[in-house]
């Protein structure tokens, strides 16, 4: 796990040592335990590697960018992949032989191997760039999922890349411009939606995604110059449906792949060199991988759990419930409505403005987990995988049923509906309010022919699981270098997930995630915790943002400072009326959070140019 970077120009000034050097340091946070830099070419070097990491496998031997025994191909890689001694020894057989323990080596081998046909092979998390000289390639890559984040910026005649939007920010030369078409995707969704981001120019590479360049005139060292630069559109590696398999109308059929699939990704990411614990929620989600965790480790196993000092909100008593019946040592941090103190320094350490509130306590919880371990696994993508959202419920009932254009599932999961965010904006400003989004516009594209629920999950899963969930676990985990595993989202888990019939994910008196709670159910979990209505992670922002409370007042604040950049996109009495008229009864908190972390964004963030 860690923060990868890199620069390749072949005009123009080419990459130095301190660029790359100040787009690592920019990611120190994601990797305290090295640094690694390398610089290609002679005689003025025209591509730059580096790598700041967190080492969890193979501590002395994995460091980066780690290069390929004959020196032709060199990797920065991000995350892990889970199954890399298995690769190892395939790949033995073909006659690669592994130097170190390293899972980064067997992202080398498997590409050497089997080229692009590799990726699917990686089972796991990670986001890598890899050069070849030999085929004359660089390679940026990212996992099926999209767990591990990467940026790219095209350059003329060249690219840069990086785990997070601020190292690219480091680079030499004029910054991009930001994009009020991505503000405005923002106040919709909460998120910018890949490959969008805050800057004009400027794409995160979307899950199970690769984009290629190509160059000639180097030698496998890297020396000389480089000519015939040339940067491909991304590619599409991984993009499965869901096909429900008959068999698995079975109950018990079902209910025995799922065990398996889940209690297999459990243990294969319980691998690790260094303390490892769980993040544990009390929900479905989180208390089926401990349960799984469970059945694999005899002796101690650190929990960490959050919960509010509001007891409507928390869900701290029902993570006290599992602990105690799975024996784990429960480590509990509540968060104090003084806690937002920590909202200026969230947005700063955010690329782009990112809105999901939950994102508060999930860095605290982080926070927390770190004091006692390097790596947790997570419950993330359950609900996604499995069909437990509320919206689900919702959209099921509402009998609507998916086309293949223009998607009818953005209307249920819009934060702020077009009604809310047009007053919003000062009218110069109001040309992207009916713009489609074009992730959504394609989500939906690829999600036809499924069931509705299937639909729906697919939509969510392309979309706001990338962008949103696995977004802000990566940012509030990395800026503690605390790297966090969610086996729900392993490539076993899903293929199960996806053969599974709208019975096994959807069923009167269980709701959604229907097999997960009858697995719970079986193992002894009592019906009021398994089967109480969802609750999700979110903080009581509603009563956060009542009037004389210290989140309006820093709104309030926020109007009046320039920098912020509210008072000169948006309308100030627009502002000033969402926050005259929230109330418990009209809940106006999501659009004023919203407004909050966007106006602390650009404080942090001075002088960009919007467009």
């Amino acid at each position: 796990m860690c923060g990868v970077a890199g620069v390749l120009r072949s005009t123009g000034t080419p990459p130095s040592e301190g660029e790359i050097a100040a787009m690592t340091a920019a990611l120190a946070h994601r990797g305290p335990d090295g640094e690694g830099l390398r610089l290609f070419g002679s005689p003025a070097p025209w591509l730059a590697l580096g790598q700041r990491r967190l080492a969890v496998i193979d501590r002395e031997g994995g460091a980066q960018p780690m290069a390929s025994a004959d020196g032709s191909a060199w990797v920065v890689c991000n995350g892990e992949i889970y199954n890399h001694r298995e690769l190892f020894g395939e790949l033995a057989g073909l006659g690669f032989a592994a130097r170190t323990r390293s899972d980064t080596e067997a992202v080398l081998l498997a590409w050497q191997a089997w080229g692009r046909e590799c990726l699917p092979r990686l089972r796991g998390m990670f986001a890598f760039a890899l050069v070849d000289f030999r085929r004359g390639e660089l390679l940026l890559a990212r996992d099926g999922q999209g767990i591990k984040p990467l940026y790219y910026r095209p350059l003329t005649g060249g690219l840069a890349f990086a785990s997070e939007l601020d190292a690219l920010g480091k680079m030499d030369g004029p910054p991009p411009r930001a994009s009020l078409r991505a503000v405005e995707h923002y106040l919709r969704y909460q998120y910018i939606p890949a490959p969008m981001t805050i800057f004009e120019g400027v794409f995160s590479l979307e899950p199970g995604c690769s984009v290629s360049a190509t160059f000639g005139g180097c030698g496998p060292d890297g020396a000389g110059g480089i000519r015939d630069f040339r940067l491909e559109e991304p590619r599409r590696w991984h993009d499965p449906g869901f096909e429900p398999d008959p068999a698995l109308e079975d109950d018990a059929a079902a209910l025995e792949a799922v065990s398996e699939a889940v209690c297999g990704a459990v243990s294969a990411q319980l691998v690790s060199d260094v303390p490892l614990g769980l993040l544990l929620s009390g929900g479905v989600d989180s208390t089926l991988v401990a349960w799984a965790a469970r059945r694999s480790v005899d002796g101690p196993l650190p929990a960490f759990a959050v919960g509010f000092e509001l007891a409507s909100a928390s869900e701290l008593e029902y993570a006290r419930q599992a602990a105690k019946i799975l024996g784990l040592d429960l480590h509990e941090t509540v968060v104090a409505e003084d806690m937002l103190s920590l909202l200026p320094h969230l947005a700063a350490a955010q690329g782009q403005p990112f809105g999901d509130s939950s994102i508060l306590p999930t860095w605290l919880l982080c926070r927390a987990a770190r004091q006692g371990v390097t790596v947790a696994l997570s419950g993330d993508g359950g609900d996604e995988a499995f069909g437990g959202y509320h919206t689900y419920a919702n959209w099921l009932a509402s009998g609507e049923r998916p086309g293949c254009g223009p998607t009818l599932w953005e209307n249920h999961v819009l934060t702020t509906p077009r009604p809310f965010r047009e007053p919003l904006w000062k009218p110069e400003f109001r040309g992207s309010l009916s713009e489609p989004c074009p992730a959504y516009a394609d989500a939906a594209r690829r999600s036809c022919g499924f069931d509705a629920l299937a639909h729906a999950q697919c939509m969510d899963m392309r979309t706001y699981l990338p962008g949103d969930i696995l977004t802000k676990v990566d940012m509030a985990s990395m800026t503690h270098a605390l790297e966090v595993r969610p086996p729900l989202l392993d490539p076993q888990v899903l293929d199960v997930a996806r053969r599974l019939p709208l019975s096994q994910r959807y069923r009167e008196g269980l709701g959604g995630k229907a097999v997960l709670k009858r697995l719970l159910l079986a193992e002894g979990f009592s019906p009021e915790f398994v089967l109480r209505p969802k609750q999700g992670f979110a903080i009581p922002r509603e009563h956060w943002f009542l009037p004389g409370t210290e989140a309006s007042a820093m709104l309030r604040d926020l109007l009046d400072e320039p920098s912020s950049r509210l008072g000169e996109l948006f309308s100030r009495n627009c502002i000033e009326d969402y926050l005259a008229r929230h109330t418990h009864a009209y809940d106006l908190s999501g659009i004023l959070w919203l407004l909050t972390v966007f106006g602390l964004w650009n404080v942090a963030h001075p002088g960009l140019e919007y467009a």
